[in-house]
């Protein structure tokens, strides 16, 4: 009876070893990524967003972001999977996160690998943009 014990937990032991060096190691996680679609769609967006956008650039200003703030208020972000449309060739996200004591609620593009911000409003602050009016 120990001798089986003893051999059930050296395989436990290298079957471990192998699932941690073949699965797990090396696979740069971030607070962003994870196997569900919420990090999957996060991940997405900070990887693919354009930060040389007009458009973003504006935003960012107007609520007095800079771009590494903006990507921790994407890592603190939740996708609203009930109000973004998620069938279409380009996809829409509306996301909300709370930083730094304040909401934010931004909606982004995702087409493929390349994510471009529509919107991006601080709740309950007033701020005097005409970011809408820009283009690219």
């Amino acid at each position: 009876m120990g001798r089986r014990f003893f051999l059930f937990g050296i395989g436990a032991v290298i079957g471990s070893f192998f699932v941690y060096f073949t699965l797990i190691k090396d696979r740069g996680r971030e607070g962003y990524s994870s196997y569900f679609p919420n990090g999957r769609v996060l991940k997405k967006v900070v990887q693919g967003i354009d930060t040389t956008s007009v458009n973003l650039n504006c935003w960012l200003n107007c609520n007095r972001l800079s771009v590494k703030d903006f990507r921790m208020v994407i890592k603190e972000s939740e996708v609203d999977f009930d109000k973004s449309n998620t069938k279409a060739d380009v996809k829409i996200f509306l996301i909300n996160s709370q930083f730094a004591g304040l909401n934010y609620t931004y909606q982004v593009n995702l087409k493929d690998t390349f994510a471009t911000l529509n919107y991006l409003y601080t709740i309950g602050v007033e701020r005097d943009c005409d970011c809408d009016t820009k283009s690219e």
